[in-house]
């Protein structure tokens, strides 16, 4: 059926004799000798009427192309389970050779192009590799037709995003059903978005030391509750160590030369409507700590932990 319909080797496995929850130990018994074995036995079985009806197409299969098929080979349900056998071995071994570059890609979220281009076939170990984010074959055959195109190149499953990015394609979580904007009350407070996670802390009596990960705020400065976003076309701040210039958040990160697919899931943190923090970036000149500063609150971003951080283990 799945070779009619058109598969890839796993649809060759057909139904599997045993799953963790289900054993199936009749499966490699044809009908004929499941029902030769009832008649002896004098077991009564029960039959569904579909079965007789070639209206499906599974039965039209079995009615019309198998017997066909016996004639040209009487032994051909043993030659097709040994030809299954062969393809699930085939099926493993693949799997097996492709685990460490699958682990790579799921542990970088990306997929270098080079590296790609280096398999014998790699068509097929995108294929093999997508599968796992639900993109289906044709998608794939599409994506490495194009993975030459431009920059900025999507292409979506279910659940996840594939972005062209120079010589890689990006691969990210969709966001749908997480909010893309949140309210922190106070500090202190964990926050968690797609993404990361953000903790907060108020401190007294301090030494500080900020750098990508961490931001130091002046307390006085911050009016909560705060707010945690995406940034927008058309944001603003002013950048720390540019005199209080102001400069567009996109022309920022512009500058800063941040992949396309990272843009998009950029946030800012806002106190009234202004950008305190463009979040695991720079601190804005207007909250920064001065010689003046008596409580801080200290900010840390954690891409290790998020909403998402099961899903591509």
């Amino acid at each position: 059926m799945n070779l009619v319909r058109g598969t890839g080797l796993a649809g060759f496995r057909g139904i599997p004799a045993q799953t963790p929850t289900l054993i199936r130990p009749l499966l490699g018994f044809s009908r004929e000798q499941l029902a030769a074995y009832a008649a002896e036995q004098g077991l009564v079985w029960v039959e569904d009427s579909s079965n007789q009806k070639d209206a499906y197409r599974r039965n039209r299969l079995r009615h019309q192309v198998v017997p066909v098929l016996q004639e040209l080979n009487p032994n051909m349900l043993g030659t097709f389970r040994t030809t299954l056998d062969r393809m699930e071995a085939a099926e493993r071994f693949i799997a097996q050779q492709l685990q460490s570059w699958q682990q790579q890609v799921a542990q970088t979220h990306e997929i270098s192009l080079s590296s790609l281009d280096a398999f014998p076939e790699p068509l097929f170990v995108l294929t093999e590799t997508l599968k796992a984010y639900d993109f289906f074959y044709q998608q794939c055959q599409a994506i490495y037709q194009n993975r030459w195109a431009q920059p900025g190149t999507r292409y979506f499953s279910a659940r996840y995003e594939l972005v062209l990015d120079r010589q890689r394609w990006l691969l990210e979580l969709r966001q749908t059903s997480s909010p893309s904007v949140q309210t922190i009350p106070d500090a202190p407070a964990v926050i968690y978005t797609p993404f990361f996670s953000l903790t907060l802390q108020r401190l007294e009596n301090f030494s500080w030391k900020a750098n990508s990960r961490v931001a130091y705020l002046d307390a006085a400065a911050l009016i909560f509750p705060l707010t945690l976003r995406i940034w927008q076309p058309g944001d603003w701040f002013c950048p720390l160590g540019l005199a209080g210039k102001r400069q567009k958040v996109s022309d920022f990160l512009v500058n800063q030369k941040i992949p396309r697919m990272e843009k998009d899931r950029v946030y800012v943190l806002e106190s009234q409507g202004q950008i305190a923090w463009i979040v695991g970036y720079r601190v804005d000149e207007r909250f920064k700590i001065t010689e003046k500063t008596q409580t801080a609150v200290r900010v840390e971003i954690n891409r290790e932990q998020s909403l998402a951080e099961t899903t591509f283990s």
